[in-house]
């Protein structure tokens, strides 16, 4: 191998200001390697901040909305709850007028309770009395039917005692004398 020259030799015998200029020109392709790539991260940096920035607005502007949206929500829930809690107290204030109006119906029942029981209570000896009266009243007919029945009576015994003292006076009363005092 200490035989072979054709390329190891040749770096054998390099300078030092040749190996000096390789040196700095590894060194200046490593350095434009480094800025480009420095270029390549900021780049990367500046791109992925803008992104980031995109993306927190458009976050914010979610969230604005989805708080406008929960505040509009929550609006339309409280008018809810407030226009229920108006129905509800109507409803409340129509049962309480409803109760007021069961209580007076129940007072004037209790009222009108109370005045049938004192009537049955007065009942008792007012029916007595009625009966009585209707009883004296039925006496009272009997004794008038009598005495106008005995009046009736009275007359017919005149009138026949008349005739037959008028047969007694005259004779033998004819047939056509019936029929005159039917036309008297």
């Amino acid at each position: 191998m200490a035989g072979k020259t054709d390329g190891s030799e040749s770096m054998n015998y390099v300078t030092r200001d040749e190996f000096s200029a390789r040196i700095e020109l590894i060194e200046t392709r490593i350095d434009a390697r480094i800025e480009s790539m420095s270029a390549k991260i900021d780049g990367f940096l500046v791109e992925q901040a803008e992104r980031d920035k995109l993306r927190l607005e458009t976050e914010a502007r979610q969230e604005t909305a989805r708080q406008e949206r929960d505040n509009s929500q929550e609006q339309i829930r409280l008018e809810r709850l407030q226009s229920q809690e108006k129905i509800r107290l109507a409803q409340e204030q129509v049962h309480l007028e409803r109760d007021k109006r069961y209580a007076l119906v129940g007072d004037r029942s209790d009222s009108n309770l109370h005045k049938i029981e004192e009537a049955t209570r007065n009942l008792k000896p007012h029916y007595w009395a009625a009966t009585t009266v209707h009883f004296l009243a039925m006496v009272a007919m009997l004794v008038g039917c009598f005495y106008a029945n005995q009046a009736n009576v009275l007359v017919t015994m005149q009138t026949t005692l008349a005739m037959i003292q008028s047969v007694k006076e005259g004779g033998a009363p004819t047939l056509a004398a019936p029929n005159a005092i039917l036309e008297e």
